[in-house]
């Protein structure tokens, strides 16, 4: 599958191409479509389909959502941690689904992938966040993660922290560590040892990435995964 430029630059693409990486060359050809299809809803392009039944199901569930942020007006997308989190049920972990059928894995190994998928768009969501909202005028973090009164827009817009922002993010981190302990605690349910190494190479760029969401809020400075990050995860 040739790569392109998106595979580095676009987060969730970022998190989730390693994991397709470590899979043996016949789970990667099937899977390849799967990634091709996100990447192109990642970009607007809601024009997928497959003849895979294995995909074509999951395939369809993404779609919807991705429509559905697209056709979003200027403003809040989402007022709670609920809104979000369904969001993401919809746009990510049918990736993640499609992915364990295609290795016909038990159900045992849906609440591990489930929870690495929702981290994986979680973590999209907190680095483009400031950017998305000066290129939209979209909030895409929950409106109810920020104080009252707060002056989000000034925030967002801005390239100073801020108590506003720290509420938000430390909110979104929470979430975010609850869903990282959740997939690294059920990686033993993956029967499959090519897809557990490829999850286990995905939690540790999401672990790398919320380390660095700790100590700066991405209007500040971007917040991105770099080649150190992919040096460390070869040797690790």
């Amino acid at each position: 599958m040739p790569l392109l430029a998106a595979d580095r630059t676009d987060p969730a693409l970022a998190l989730l191409l390693p994991l397709l990486a470590r899979l043996g060359a016949t789970r990667a050809a099937d899977a390849a479509p799967l990634y091709q299809a996100l990447r192109r809803l990642r970009a607007g392009d809601g024009d997928i389909a497959s003849d895979d039944p294995r995909i074509a199901p999951h395939l369809a569930l993404m779609r919807q959502a991705f429509a559905r942020e697209a056709a979003a007006e200027e403003g809040a997308l989402f007022q709670s941690w609920s809104d979000l989190h369904n969001h993401l049920r919809f746009a990510f972990v049918p990736f993640g689904r499609a992915l364990l059928e295609l290795h016909s894995e038990a159900a045992i190994a849906r609440p591990p992938m489930d929870a690495a998928m929702l981290a994986a768009g979680l973590l999209a969501i907190l680095q483009q966040a400031p950017q998305r909202f000066r290129d939209s005028g979209r909030l895409v973090l929950p409106a109810q993660w920020f104080p009252a009164g707060a002056d989000i827009a000034a925030w967002l817009r801005g390239t100073a922290r801020s108590a506003a922002l720290d509420t938000a993010y430390g909110h979104g981190l929470a979430r975010l560590e609850e869903l990282l302990a959740t997939a690294e605690r059920g990686l033993p349910a993956l029967h499959d040892p090519d897809l557990r190494r490829g999850l286990q190479a995905t939690l540790f760029l999401a672990r790398r990435l919320q380390q660095r969401l700790t100590r700066r809020t991405p209007n500040v400075r971007p917040v991105a995964l770099n080649w150190i990050d992919r040096l460390r995860l070869r040797l690790a």
